[in-house]
């Protein structure tokens, strides 16, 4: 809203005015002017301009807002995902075969070897799951984080979760080229939200494996 421009009291120095005029013209029967008339217009065409205005700056700061929020939602939540699995995994798998596709751990994408567990929660000895962090290799804007149990004693759910699907870049390093001596992964995420009001967040961070 322009500085010291406020509807409401315009409406209602319109009200008092116009009640007058009106109470005038009951007791008289004298119709408005054609400068009230034109005055009216005036002032209604002031009022409309003034509240469209504020719509589209509330709905292209409503925009911006929310670009902002998916990024860093987006960004946190992959780095809060990255941290859960390095937590638990004894080392990180060389490649995985999920599906009809082999994953492997380089610099975009990254495979958690974890301890597989039982119905009551307790790691099974020499049974894994794997954890795969990385872009889908069919779209890379799509960022996918697949939990996959190929071992039947293991009860962990199988999950294939989309982080985001607006990724510009993913980056992993390793303190170690052999992934089985691996003991800490360096990311570094970038989100970007197109659209009117684009937004882009960028994250980095460290994941040290817990279970080493």
């Amino acid at each position: 809203m322009k500085e010291g421009v406020y509807p409401a009291p315009l409406l209602y120095i319109m009200f008092i005015f116009y009640k007058k005029r009106i109470g005038l013209f009951i007791k008289s029967g004298v119709g408005f002017t054609l400068a009230e008339i034109l005055v009216v217009i005036a002032l209604l065409v002031i009022l409309i301009t003034i509240g469209v205005q504020i719509f589209l700056y509330n709905n292209r700061f409503y925009e911006n807002q929310a670009g902002e929020i998916f990024s860093i939602t987006a960004t946190r939540e992959t780095a809060d995902r990255i941290n859960e699995y390095a937590r638990a995994a004894v080392a990180l798998e060389n490649t995985h075969l999920y599906g009809s596709t082999t994953y492997a751990t380089d610099a975009q994408t990254v495979i958690f070897r974890i301890p597989g567990i039982d119905a009551a929660g307790q790691t099974i000895s020499g049974v894994y799951d794997y954890a795969i962090m990385g872009p889908n290799p069919s779209d890379t804007k799509r960022l996918e984080l697949i939990v996959d149990s190929p071992d039947p004693a293991s009860v962990r759910e199988p999950r294939l979760l989309l982080l985001t699907d607006k990724l510009t870049s993913i980056a992993f390093t390793y303190d170690n080229a052999d992934p089985a001596l691996v003991r800490k992964v360096d990311y570094e995420i970038i989100v970007t939200h197109t659209g009117r009001t684009p937004a882009s967040e960028q994250i980095f961070g460290s994941a040290t494996l817990r279970n080493k």
